[in-house]
């Protein structure tokens, strides 16, 4: 028994758990989703905490006799107690009760709600009523009590939040004040002045491209949802257009010149999908070739023509991450409208990856042949009502099962879906054979002229000739390149762009300048330590980091930040992904990464490490990113309380495996056996290790693709604001 055993915790909101701890705060045993813990969720909402055997076998075994149930009823207060204590529960005749060693969160953002602590009951509020997904027979009773326990917990965290809002605007709490009402927003997406706050207080902390991100969602949600905007939202909404410029933030932005053919290709491709067949397109070409730029370009033509558009791209820092490219092409799916239709096996099996360890190598192993039925399946449901373009690009930095999975996805395809992908030639990341594939050459002397063109009109001069064949040739047709050394000519005033014409001074130094070289370097002269600190953070860890990680990978505040990203944004080096910013190519990360040293690497990826760690909370995707950053920090003193959050939350999860495996499952056979050896010591032991600079000798090519066993988690991913993973599923219950 545990009669020793400390606090008995009851999380319900955004995730379900029932964990006890020590009287030192260290976590012990753990009671995941299943009937046990509906009866703790039931007693703890129930009055004086109480309820009847019979309330009880109503509500959670209806389907069987009365007898049975009781009988199962029995069995299941023994397993509750067994786990958490005798104490925990409480009999007084026909009645159980809810011990007072059990802390229900629940009451914490009730208690805190009712006393006014408005800031204290939003922080508490972490979710919505979890036990709402519970699913399981005989449970009728149950659900539809937990449906509307949810919506009373909703509705009281509106009230907090309409309340809190206010205060957070006077007091200048502006990221902080956004992030409320988006919450608010979210929790009542069909309220308009709650979408209206958000564009109005986003107008203050987003930048443009993440403002205009906002109002197109508010958009497609009103079209969704088939409802006419409010006069007022109309004028929100022209008021946020209308203070975008007229052209685009950057006046460089690549065009699509020489590209008729790929788009003509995908225009075919769409037809033939919403005939009914389910087609694979292919881009292969050089590093800024454009590869990216048709499939945004893509996305946009197939979005106006009423497709759903799912989103993903591999990184250059997340090639180490099991599963990464497939974590983001499934939080993408999740999103979209129909997602719910997918079977609740099928959604469990995916939500499940971000706590998963990969297996390279076995293309059909039951794991892999699994995850591609269950990502089958979830396209079919998503698909169901609009046609589906699943767009990737950059699949030649996806994970090798990430890549496997997709090559095998490719081939089986359902109906109304248009997988695009894109990789560098020769690069590993090369599709299945049902792709047609599909080669970007660079830009002929012709389309170099036209690409100029495009952005201003050339002089009737004689040099005008020599200039645009010095530069195809300089740039060797590479639209990024030639973008580049355009904007450099700009920038050094050698080649000026007045309104839509382009005017030069000095013919003869524009051409010496061609000829020079070293544009993309030079193009990085004119940034402020700031804007370089930044755009070297992105360079190294080589993905896409919110304004908050970037503000700890810089040492800076996210306001400064933020104006150094705009900054950086208007001159081409970095893009928004959603609430996230990365750099805007490959090219200009492989040049900043090759002048970086070891030292300044090894400081980016610890402060970024640290701060996912503190944000992770019980994600275990975001503790296992946070691992591996420290990882590449060489800091294993960092490293250690990182192991230890994994551990307190796979234990939390309901994962009873030995440390050794958990340490597997965390990563893998990258960390050297020193390493290794050190973080499965218990505590309080004496550390008797080598000295740093032979582990750091051997840490030196140890990171590689982990194989070990499957994971055997079973609870899902937690939805958080920040980080997006994979939404809470239903979570079938079990006896």
């Amino acid at each position: 028994m545990y009669g020793s055993v400390g606090t008995v915790v009851l999380r319900t909101l955004g995730n379900l758990s029932a964990s006890t701890t020590s009287a030192a705060g260290a976590p012990g045993v753990v009671l995941g989703p299943g009937k046990p813990l509906a009866v703790l969720i039931y007693l703890s909402a129930a009055p004086s905490r109480t309820a009847s055997r019979a309330a009880l076998c109503d509500l959670l075994w209806a389907d069987v006799p009365e007898r049975q149930a009781r009988q199962t009823l029995r069995q299941t207060l023994w397993l509750i107690r067994e786990k958490l204590g005798d104490d925990v529960l409480v009999t007084a005749g026909s009645d159980i009760s809810l011990g007072d060693r059990v802390e229900a969160v629940r009451d914490r953002f009730l208690a805190a709600a009712s006393a006014g602590a408005w800031a204290d009951a939003a922080a508490a509020y972490t979710g919505p009523f979890a036990a709402a997904a519970l699913r399981s027979s005989g449970a009728l009773g149950f659900e539809q009590w937990a449906t509307g326990e949810a919506e009373f917990l909703r509705r009281r965290f509106l009230d907090v939040a309409t309340r809190l809002l206010p205060d957070l605007i006077k007091t200048g709490g502006g990221d902080a004040a956004w992030r409320l009402a988006a919450r608010l927003r979210d929790a009542d997406p069909d309220r308009q002045e709650n979408w209206r706050t958000v564009l109005d207080l986003g107008s203050v902390v987003l930048s443009p491209a993440e403002l205009l991100a906002e109002v197109s969602r508010f958009e497609q949600h009103l079209g969704e949802a088939e409802v006419p905007p409010e006069p007022a939202t109309v004028s929100m909404i022209a008021k946020v257009r209308a203070g975008q410029p007229g052209e685009r933030r950057d006046p460089f932005g690549a065009s699509l010149v020489g590209r008729s053919e790929v788009l003509h290709a995908v225009l075919t491709a769409r037809r033939e999908a919403e005939g009914g067949a389910a087609r694979w397109l292919h881009l292969v070409g050089v590093p800024g070739v454009g590869k990216s730029r048709v499939l945004a370009e893509a996305a946009t033509q197939l979005g106006a023509a009423g497709w759903l558009v799912a989103n993903a791209k591999g990184g250059l820092g997340a090639r180490d991450l099991p599963h990464g490219l497939l974590v983001d092409v499934i939080a993408g799916l999740t999103s979209l409208p129909g997602a719910k239709g997918a079977s609740g096996a099928s959604l469990a099996t995916l939500s499940a990856l971000a706590h998963q360890v990969a297996h390279p190598g076995d293309l059909r192993s039951p794991e892999t042949l699994g995850l591609v039925g269950a990502l089958r399946d979830l396209l079919e449901a998503v698909a169901t009502e609009r046609p589906l373009a699943l767009i990737v690009d950059d699949l030649h930095w996806a994970d090798s099962v990430s890549l496997d999975v997709l090559r095998l996805l490719g081939g089986r395809l359902p109906n109304r879906v248009l997988l695009l992908t894109a990789a560098r030639p020769l690069s590993g990341g090369a599709p299945g054979p049902e792709a047609r594939v599909i080669q970007l050459a660079p830009l002929s002397a012709e389309e170099t002229g036209r690409l100029v063109g495009d952005l201003g009109t050339l002089p009737d001069e004689p040099w005008c000739g020599r200039f645009l064949v010095t530069l195809q040739q300089e740039t060797g047709g590479n639209p990024l390149l030639v973008l580049e050394t355009l904007r450099l000519a700009d920038a050094e005033r050698l080649l000026v762009r007045e309104g839509h014409r382009w005017t030069v001074s000095d013919p003869a130094a524009l051409e010496r300048r061609l000829v020079e070289g070293g544009v993309i370097e030079s193009r990085f002269a004119a940034q402020t330590p700031l804007e370089r600190t930044v755009l070297t953070a992105l360079a190294v860890v080589g993905s896409a980091l919110s304004i908050e990680a970037l503000a700890a990978a810089a040492e800076s505040t996210t306001d400064q930040v933020r104006q150094a990203l705009y900054r950086l944004e208007q001159a081409g080096h970095v893009v928004p992904r959603g609430r996230e910013w990365a750099v805007s190519h490959d090219l200009i990360t492989e040049t900043l990464v090759d002048g970086v040293s070891a030292e300044v690497r090894r400081g980016f990826h610890q402060r970024v490490g640290g701060h996912l760690a503190a944000v992770a909370g019980s994600n275990l995707w975001l503790i296992r990113a946070a691992g591996l950053h420290l990882l590449r920090a060489d800091s294993l003193d960092d490293l250690r309380p990182v192991w230890r959050q994994w551990v307190a939350e796979a234990r939390r999860a309901g994962d009873r495996s030995s440390e050794a495996h958990l340490l597997s499952d965390f990563l893998g056979e990258r960390l050297p056996a020193p390493w290794r050896r050190v973080l499965l010591r218990r505590p309080g032991r004496k550390l008797v290790w080598a000295s740093v600079g032979v582990v750091a000798a051997v840490l030196v090519g140890a990171i590689g693709v982990a194989t070990t066993r499957p994971h055997r988690l079973r609870i899902v991913s937690e939805p958080i604001t920040e980080y997006p993973l994979v939404p809470f599923p239903i979570v079938e219950l079990v006896d």
